[in-house]
């Protein structure tokens, strides 16, 4: 064990505890409560489904590595009809597409041979084709800021919805939601599909400083609302009221901290200098990664990743990630009989997956790097556990009902970490995964990528141009010489031509009679470019991405013509508009699971940087690029998940200028009004601005009683309070 895992669990040293063989080995204790068969029953459950999954996918070959290099001479050549090879498994055929993404297309010599032994170029035109389709399915969804907005549905919830969009949107920005979204959707139109996993991330970092700090007569500290020391440097407000009828600020001299805004300034301050132990929180928000497609197990069958029976999701963790984790989590837990025995079962857990600390079995963990070495265990830092966490629909305690549990487990011991039921773990009970793909397959929860689509043409237009370009390498120039037809010839009949020797035809006999040369052509060069282009024209129309540059590529002379520029960009729009629309889906399944983590996490009041243009800050000032400070309580947006529903916000550009427009009419409208009228239809017409985003809409629409023109001059009352009389309008005499 290491020196710092030591230091972990030396705190707590005792007397080891030794397997009974009949108390359950998971040290940590939550609702699902199993006893010790119980607990081995599912972990045999779990750990025999992971193994069939592994088969039935084609993991247990394709690993990792380069697998092709040994397959090539097993079990392709001993299956001619290629039913069983390894790149025709479901995880084989993902691997060879982000091979032919990235242009790396080195096993192809090995796989499919011919040709491609002894010339291997790629034509880059199915990834053109993709790289396409990800960068107008990204502009579409994330080009515009922001990009989603979260609107009520009741008439209660309209102010609660209000902040709670401007708090998700800033919690999602920390997060970088969006890059991980657009990284899921270049995935899914490589592989086909692309899991997104949920989850929430904290991080922090505890250390201790001497720091002169705020303590009431007694010496007790005196603590913030988050349970935080109050430092000498920090800074003291007058608390803001409001008058709940009015809204007005209404006068008070009562203090309170700046940084929480609730704290009361004591009367007396009493400050004292000493060592504290402090806790900074870096990030405390969801965390949506893309996982890789070979370390998460779905059954093929399933129609949906919630409707299957497992999933099992790979990954390697540092034993001392784990032990800071556990470490951490038991700061303030009470003293008692069962969380003093968790303590010791949870020492002898991190002391036993320690000494079974091996190299990765996860593919994420064992990519190349640089020269295309890999990280061995023995030149990590930390030992590493491989842990299996499954997401299973199983009766292990034995009531006769099914339950959603999630069970992590150390996949080389199969020790139990942690199992709980699954409610427990996620706020809406669901599984944290989340599938975003592209053209549905149907009854399946995968989809069909464009690497896939365009496979068959790839391959055509890659033999292609190999096989022209090993004919243009076999174009030569062939010598024929003949030596007895010259007098040097005729006395060496082992002449060779020398360059740049001289040598004298023989009597009757020529120069051509002499040394002829003869030059072997590529006649096929031409044939073979218009099949090239044929096949790239087909690809380019069934991906609805081409455009002029494409077609003039593939020959194609409507594109030479503004009519076929303009019916290449409505046919390809109408044709990508059915992977938006499968997109769609994922993308919101996504985006709600971190909004309703957020919701379901927010137990402190929080303060956050809110920007939003035109808006004024708490200095007063107004224009563009002004940001405001924004504190949110955890009882403000309480429930509001069921209240509330998630729209995409796209053609976000075109939305803003329509609803300005419509925003000016409506402001033109009202205005147009008698005063009275205005008093009563105020509150009508804010509520139609808001609904068209329009941020300032109370200070936008405010009653304005305008003054009726005196014909015989202007009312000098109406001057003097600041309202210009309206021109009078008269008809010319015709």
């Amino acid at each position: 064990m290491e020196d710092q895992l030591e230091r972990v669990t030396e705190q707590f040293a005792g007397e080891p505890i030794h397997d009974d063989g009949a108390s359950p080995r998971m040290p940590f204790p939550t609702s699902y409560i199993l006893n010790r068969d119980q607990e081995d029953e599912i972990i045999e459950h779990a750990l025999n489904r992971l193994g069939e999954l592994e088969r039935e996918s084609g993991r247990d070959r394709v690993g990792a590595g380069d697998w092709w290099l040994n397959d090539s001479q097993g079990i392709g050549y001993q299956d001619p009809q290629g039913t069983d090879r390894t790149e025709k498994t479901w995880m084989g055929k993902r691997k060879l597409y982000d091979l032919v993404f990235d242009n790396d297309v080195e096993y192809r010599a090995y796989l499919l041979g011919g040709i491609f032994e002894e010339s291997n170029l790629v034509v880059p035109m199915a990834r053109r084709i993709t790289r396409q389709m990800v960068a107008r399915a990204v502009n579409y969804y994330f080009s515009t800021d922001p990009w989603f907005a979260l609107y009520p549905v009741g008439q209660l919830d309209k102010t609660r919805a209000d902040k709670a969009d401007r708090y998700c949107r800033w919690k999602m920005e920390q997060s970088q939601l969006k890059r991980s979204l657009e990284m899921a959707t270049e995935r899914a139109f490589i592989l086909g599909e692309s899991v997104v996993k949920t989850s929430w991330e904290r991080k922090e970092q505890v250390y201790q400083t001497t720091a002169t700090v705020l303590i009431d007569a007694q010496g007790n500290d005196i603590l913030t609302a988050t349970g935080d020391y109050i430092l000498e440097s920090d800074t003291w407000i007058l608390r803001t009221i409001e008058d709940p009828e009015t809204g007005e600020i209404i006068d008070n001299e009562e203090f309170v901290l700046k940084r929480d805004g609730k704290t009361p300034q004591p009367q007396q301050m009493i400050w004292q200098t000493k060592q504290i132990t402090r806790r900074i929180k870096h990030y405390s928000g969801p965390s949506a990664k893309v996982i890789n497609f070979l370390d998460v197990l779905i059954p093929l069958e399933a129609p949906s990743i919630q409707e299957a029976d497992c999933v099992v999701h790979l990954y390697d963790m540092p034993v001392m990630d784990l032990a800071d984790q556990w470490r951490k989590g038991i700061e303030g837990a009470p003293d008692a009989d069962e969380n003093v025995e968790a303590t010791k079962k949870a020492i002898e857990l991190i002391r036993e997956l320690s000494a079974d600390g091996g190299a990765s079995k996860n593919a994420q963990n064992s990519m190349k790097y640089g020269d295309g070495d890999v990280v061995e265990a023995s030149q990590r830092q930390n030992s590493i556990v491989s842990i299996a966490e499954f997401h299973l629909r199983y009766d292990a305690d034995g009531d006769g009902m099914m339950e959603d549990v999630i069970l992590i487990v150390d996949r080389d011991s199969g020790t139990p970490i942690f199992y709980d039921y699954e409610a427990n773990v996620t706020p809406n009970g669901l599984r944290p995964f989340s599938v975003v793909r592209v053209n549905e397959k149907a009854g399946r929860w995968y989809g069909i990528g464009a690497m896939e689509m365009f496979e068959t043409s790839q391959q055509i237009v890659d033999l292609t141009v190999n096989r022209w370009n090993f004919l243009q390498s076999k174009s030569a120039r062939v010598d024929f010489w003949s030596p007895h037809n010259t007098i040097e010839g005729n006395a060496d009949p082992s002449l060779k031509v020398n360059w740049g020797g001289t040598y004298t035809p023989r009597p009757g006999k020529t120069a051509k009679d002499c040394l002829e040369t003869v030059y072997l052509e590529n006649s096929k060069g031409q044939d073979l470019k218009q099949f090239t282009e044929f096949f790239m024209q087909i690809a380019m129309n069934e991906s609805g991405v081409q455009h002029a540059n494409d077609s003039q590529v593939a020959g194609m002379d409507s594109t030479k013509l503004a009519t076929g520029i303009r019916n290449i960009e409505k046919s390809g729009q109408e044709l990508f508009s059915l992977h938006l629309g499968h997109l769609e889906p994922g993308i919101t399944d996504v985006l709600t699971k971190n909004i309703q983590l957020v919701m379901a996490n927010l137990d402190e009041m929080e303060v956050f940087h809110y920007f939003e243009e035109g808006e004024q800050s708490e200095e007063g000032e107004n224009g563009e690029g002004v940001g405001k400070l924004i504190s949110i309580d955890p009882g403000e947006i309480a429930d509001i998940e069921v209240d509330i529903k998630i729209l995409l916000t796209r053609y976000r550009g075109e939305q803003i200028l329509e609803g300005s427009i419509r925003a000016v009419e409506l402001v033109n409208k009202y205005y147009s009004q008698p005063y009275e009228v205005q008093v009563l239809t105020a509150t009508l017409y804010r509520e139609m601005l808001k609904a068209l985003q329009v941020g300032n809409a109370d200070k936008v629409i405010q009653p304005i009683e305008i003054m009726p023109t005196d014909p015989k001059g202007p009312n000098p009352n109406t001057l003097a309070s600041g309202v210009a009389p309206k021109p009078q309008v008269s008809n010319p005499n015709l």
